[in-house]
């Protein structure tokens, strides 16, 4: 080839020394053409089918050989069903990825779909970021939470908590609108007038059923085969032989009987009439003589115990109506069914059916 004439690098076309001023940019030109320098890379647009060419690192994303082509595109609309109500709606392919809506109110319901409140009763819209709600307003929430009940003891309707009922419910107790309403009630299902006089000491000690002795008895009465030792009938209860006030042991086997309600009464009654006295006390003289010799003196216990044996002549009194609200009578049984039947107050027809004495205790005169 002439030394005027050279070849192009990419196409081999002819570039020519006459093209160039001078010498020195002839030598320099690899190229016949700003095509063959740039690298162009042809492609088939996807729109009109026409090829085109363009840089390697442009054709690597581009599809279209103009913009027109792209807009073309663009206005091809499909049809898509709205996702709330199901109506055709004409979108681009680029949208077609994301949830499509006819309007902004088919987006609103089906972004807040209707709930019923759990609390009025209506119908609300729920919120996106709330999915797990129930309840309309905060008011309805607030309400919601209590509940009307009516006393059984006084009659007197008023607001209470829903879980509270819920726990009355489930242990089968009582509806009481007050603390003086239970403790009367008490008073009255275990014998008493239904009249409560609150203790004005403040820091007496109360009397409570330890876990031990729940756990002694209800051992004692496996033992037992759970059969009352006086009647043969089912037992439900273990009775100490000797009192405790009298220094009866609490946890001795040989102290305790399995005795079921009627029978625990009965022996109760004996207690009452003097029956055991003279037993009694002959083991009160026989602990404060071993005490002495032991000792060399008789301990507390044992002189509470000797001074109310002494004092009231009997070891306990039981009280006159604890038959009326044992398990096998009805009186109490007929009154709660008469309150039903008349829809009174417990407290009204028990005071209207029972002439009960005062309770005063358990170390009464007979």
């Amino acid at each position: 080839m002439d030394d005027n004439v050279k070849a192009c690098l990419r196409c081999g076309g002819e570039i020519r020394r006459e093209d160039f001023k001078t010498k020195d940019k002839f030598l320099d030109r690899k190229y016949c053409s700003k095509a063959c320098r740039s690298n162009v890379v042809k492609g088939i647009c996807t729109a009109c089918g026409k090829e085109y060419g363009g840089k390697a690192s442009h054709m690597k994303t581009s599809k279209f050989c103009s913009h027109e082509c792209f807009l073309n595109t663009k206005r091809n609309k499909t049809q898509i069903p709205c996702m709330n109500c199901g109506k055709p709606v004409e979108r681009t392919p680029a949208t077609t990825l994301k949830k499509v809506f006819c309007s902004h109110t088919c987006t609103k319901e089906y972004h807040r779909p209707l709930k019923t409140c759990k609390g009025c009763g209506k119908e609300f819209r729920g919120k996106p970021q709330a999915p797990n709600q129930v309840y309309c307003t905060r008011t309805c929430h607030a309400v919601s939470k209590h509940i009307t009940s009516e006393c059984a003891w006084c009659g007197k309707v008023f607001q209470d908590l829903v879980c509270n009922q819920r726990k009355r419910d489930a242990h089968g107790s009582k509806t009481m609108c007050s603390v003086d309403c239970r403790n009367s009630y008490t008073s009255w299902i275990q014998g008493g007038d239904g009249t409560w006089t609150a203790n004005k000491k403040k820091n007496k000690r109360k009397r409570v059923v330890a876990s031990s002795w729940r756990k002694v008895r209800d051992e004692y009465l496996v033992t037992a085969n759970h059969e009352c030792e006086r009647c043969f009938e089912a037992a439900d209860t273990a009775h100490h032989i000797r009192p405790l006030a009298l220094n009866g042991p609490a946890y001795d086997y040989d102290n305790l009987m399995a005795a079921c309600d009627d029978c625990h009464i009965d022996i109760h009654e004996e207690i009452a009439s003097g029956k055991y006295d003279e037993q009694f006390k002959t083991a009160l003289a026989a602990d404060a003589e071993r005490e002495l010799q032991e000792n060399g003196k008789i301990s507390k216990r044992t002189r509470i115990a000797i001074k109310m044996f002494e004092k009231k002549g009997s070891v306990t009194k039981i009280n006159p109506l604890t038959r009326y609200w044992s398990s096998k009578s009805n009186g109490r049984k007929k009154i709660a069914e008469n309150a039903a039947t008349q829809n009174q107050p417990l407290m009204k027809v028990a005071k209207q059916q029972t002439t009960k004495p005062k309770s005063k205790g358990l170390w009464n005169n007979r």
